[in-house]
């Protein structure tokens, strides 16, 4: 990266932030394509290219995906139901579409949650940069501890946002409550000698 094309050559820590910034922008934000996100987050293209292509970045969801993802599960259900043979009935068709749509929200559900992990890294080294320049320049790390604070709490709205979408936190009780388990009591004396 040189002076001249707008951008500046960055420490490890911001370079892993940046990047981590770009990759949240990039799968997350409908239509934002590399060369946006680079010019966003001051990278260049071809390192936002290439980080992608290493890191295996991937779009929530890209025009027409949702159809071909569509015709693969109809492709299981069909080769699934024909593996039964012909007298295979409805009950067993039922319980194939069943197992299927829980194979498939199980894996989206856990790529949900890998991906929830890798986007507290921004943070994470936002803030471990702000620390490590408090010394040298204390504006310049305050401003990081920010910008580290807004991106945690935008990041867990976000991501606070997708579990309930997904249903990941159904059946979990909230902050303070208090469960009461009510047992019949045996009116049983017994006489110790």
């Amino acid at each position: 990266m040189s002076e001249s094309d707008g951008l500046r050559k960055h420490s490890k820590e911001t370079m892993e932030s940046l990047i981590a910034a770009a990759r949240i922008m990039y799968e997350g934000t409908p239509g934002m394509t590399l060369a946006m996100v680079a010019e966003k987050v001051g990278i260049g293209k071809s390192t936002a290219g290439d980080y992608a292509s290493a890191q295996k970045w991937k779009k929530k969801y890209k025009n027409g995906e949702v159809t071909k993802e569509a015709l693969e599960l109809a492709d299981t259900y069909k080769s699934t139901v024909a593996d039964l043979g012909p007298e295979v009935t409805p009950d067993q068709k039922s319980e194939v579409i069943k197992h299927i749509a829980d194979d498939d929200a199980i894996a989206k559900r856990a790529e949900l949650l890998a991906r929830h992990r890798r986007e507290w890294a921004a943070p994470r080294a936002m803030s471990a940069e702000a620390v490590q320049s408090r010394d040298l320049d204390p504006i310049k790390a305050f401003d990081r501890a920010k910008l580290a604070k807004i991106t945690a709490e935008t990041l867990s709205l976000v991501q606070n946002g997708e579990r309930k979408a997904w249903g990941l936190d159904v059946g979990e009780l909230p902050a303070g409550s208090v469960v009461i388990i009510e047992r019949p009591v045996k009116n049983e004396l017994r006489q110790v000698n």
